[in-house]
């Protein structure tokens, strides 16, 4: 224990679903930003690749003091985006966390919106089945999340 924060192990298990995950939540966006344009799709997975994987992950680090393993941030983005980790106990700097709202509405305003758009202009089972997978990442992790994105 440093400066009362409790070191973080990550198990391989968490760190390769949880980032499986997120990564599957970006490719989801990405599919429904490609219902309009692909090159928009392109500058959206761009955009949040680096934003969740660079500046959330491997920049948001405080100190490698607190990690009983380092992951280079990997370890982190499961616990910031899925599991009901105290604030303080997350080992993210102030930048990091008020970057996630932003990366947080990014991957689920931006593409359910595109979704719900395609689907009112035209109904396929292809965009509901999108819209239902990105409903539930984004409800599962803003439920979990609400403290943290509503209180910055």
């Amino acid at each position: 224990m440093i400066g009362g924060k409790k070191k973080r192990e990550y198990s391989k298990f968490k760190l390769f679903f949880g980032s499986l995950a997120i990564f599957i939540w970006i490719l989801l966006g990405t599919t429904a930003c490609r219902v309009y344009f692909s090159v928009g799709a392109i500058i959206f997975l761009a955009l949040v690749a680096f934003l969740i994987f660079y500046e959330l992950g491997k920049k948001g680090c405080v100190s490698c003091f607190y990690c009983k393993t380092c992951t280079v941030g990997m370890g982190r983005l499961p616990d910031l985006f899925f599991t009901k980790t105290t604030k303080e106990n997350l080992n993210i700097n102030r930048k990091a966390l008020k970057l996630f709202p932003f990366a947080y509405l990014l991957l689920s305003v931006v593409p359910l919106a595109f979704t719900s758009v395609s689907i009112i202009q035209k109904f396929a089972v292809y965009n509901l089945v999108l819209l239902i997978a990105l409903t539930v990442f984004s409800v599962f992790t803003g439920v979990i999340r609400r403290k943290l994105l509503l209180n910055r």
